[in-house]
């Protein structure tokens, strides 16, 4: 069985989910990376105090059994 990864949750994903043509699709929180990249970019010029645990971004597996409501 052949199985396909989408990322992102735009409309155009969550129909090939809805129809079986991808498998799953990789969805991250956009403001949550963009917040990390800029406090990364902040300790290495020395504005932020070296913090030596990494936050990393959630990632959530999105299935046709669990697509967010409203979408």
């Amino acid at each position: 069985m052949a199985v396909f990864i989408g990322h992102d949750l735009n409309p155009d994903n969550v129909h090939l989910l809805r129809e079986g043509r991808i498998s799953a699709l990789l969805h991250h929180d956009l403001r949550q990376d963009v917040n990390r990249c800029c406090r990364i970019l902040m300790r290495h010029h020395g504005a932020l105090p070296v913090d030596p645990v990494s936050d990393a971004s959630k990632i959530d597996v999105v299935t046709p059994h669990n697509i967010p409501a409203g979408l």
